[in-house]
């Protein structure tokens, strides 16, 4: 691979952000890899910044998740009174039906979402991928 700035000149790596290929005067070292110097070096920083973030949130997610999937069922435990009150009514008014809905189906959405991360994160601590253990 040739460097994308010096077309004659071999890469010794490759840009963390543009992926470009870079020699050694046109890369800049950066906390996880290089970044083409002047011109990459705050955006790569940056996304390195969020992996790492990133990361420890994966490694705290069985209180993250755990914590969604408690606000979920809360959420549909507040709506389901809401919801039998409004349908067992004679003429259910859409200013009742919609907020309460929405509130259901929140709650399920939130619930779903802690689930998935507690999923993730047991992926990630089994060693199967991400993916193949979020289809199953």
């Amino acid at each position: 691979m040739k460097c994308f700035y010096h077309h004659m000149t071999d890469a010794v790596g490759i840009c963390k952000n543009c992926n470009r290929g870079l020699c050694p005067p046109c890369a800049a070292e950066i906390a996880d890899g290089l970044a083409c110097r002047g011109v990459c070096e705050t955006e790569a920083a940056a996304v390195s910044k969020l992996v790492r973030l990133n990361s420890r949130f994966v490694s705290e997610g069985p209180r993250g998740g755990t914590l969604c999937q408690g606000m979920g069922i809360a959420a549909i435990v507040a709506a389901s009174p809401l919801l039998v009150r409004i349908f067992s009514s004679r003429a259910p008014s859409a200013m009742a039906i919609v907020p309460s809905l929405v509130l259901f189906f929140g709650g399920v959405g939130v619930f779903l979402y802690g689930w998935r991360i507690n999923r993730l994160w047991r992926s990630t601590n089994t060693g199967q991928s991400g993916a193949a253990q979020l289809r199953r």
